[in-house]
This record gives structure tokens, sequence and C-alpha cells, in this order.
């Protein structure tokens, strides 16, 4: 699996970047994956991902949504065992590093 180095500062992302333990949230992002958990289809749910998610067809590497329902404004959603929300240095802590797979265009330099 090839890694980019982890972004740094609270400037907007890029898709592609990646944002490890103790990175502040840019404030563009709206959609990241897991490199540490995969779903490989075995009917278990995600797992640790291993070197070959990244090339193997059959893992699904796990997704986050940021939401913006104003009860839960400002968490990301993901599926594990059924709909949870977490905030963004929770999520990093325990499914990180991530990779940005979606940015809106509001707070982007694009």
């Amino acid at each position: 699996m090839r890694m980019e180095p982890p972004m740094t500062g609270t400037g907007p992302a890029k898709v592609g970047d990646v944002l490890d333990m103790g990175a502040p949230e840019p404030p563009n992002v709206i959609g990241v994956e897991s490199l540490a958990w995969a779903d490989y289809g075995w009917g278990d749910g995600p797992t640790l991902a291993d070197e070959s998610a990244d090339d193997d067809p059959e893992a699904e590497l796990l997704n986050f949504g940021k939401t913006s329902a104003p009860s839960i404004d400002g968490y990301w959603k993901f599926y594990l065992g059924g709909k949870t929300y977490i905030d963004w240095e929770t999520m990093l802590r325990r499914f990180g590093p991530v990779r940005v797979t979606h940015t809106s265009k509001e707070n982007s330099d694009d």
C-alpha cells in the first residue's frame, strides 16, 4: 500500500491526502476512508487491513461521511455493526490513518 506523508495544518485538504492522529479537521473534507480497516467480504465485517487492501478488488475500506443534520452536525457517520456517529479526534485515534475521498467546494482552494 503506497502512503503519502500525513498532512498537517488546518488548511483545505485534497482528495488522496492522508490524515493521522492529531491532525486538525480540514474545513472542506466531507468523506474519508480508513487505511487501517477493510471489509474483505468474508461476512465478518471490517477487520484490520493488510498491506494489499488497496490492491484487493474484494476489499472495501471502511468509509466515513460528515453529517450535516442539525442534531448531529459535524460528526462522522460510519457503519460497523450498525450506524454510528463519531467525532473527528476519536475517528483518527480508532480508525486512522484516513485518506480523503470527498471534499466540498465550500472552504476549498479549488
